[in-house]
């Protein structure tokens, strides 16, 4: 699999500080991408996520539960989740 490749590889990916994650659905993948990021950056400082309010297939009373379980990764770092509202 492509993410225990990225594990064990050269990459910096473990020195990342700061993730921007946008046009966020709540799909499986995405979570477990996010996930998979955060366990495996011990330097992460921000993750900023913005959700597209606009196309949630769950319904946005879903997204919610959706947004707890973002909130809930175990981290590898302290890193501040910080999850955008839609502009009014």
């Amino acid at each position: 699999m492509f993410w225990n490749d990225l594990r064990s590889s050269s990459s910096n990916i473990n020195a990342l500080k700061i993730i921007d994650v946008t046009k966020v659905h709540g799909s499986e993948s995405e979570l477990r991408f996010i996930a998979y990021i955060y366990e495996i950056t011990p330097m992460l400082e921000v993750s900023n996520i913005k959700i597209n309010w606009e196309n949630i297939p769950f319904g946005k009373d879903e997204m919610g539960n959706i947004l707890i379980e973002l909130l809930s990764f175990k981290r590898a770092s302290g890193a501040k989740v910080i999850i955008k509202k839609p502009l009014d």
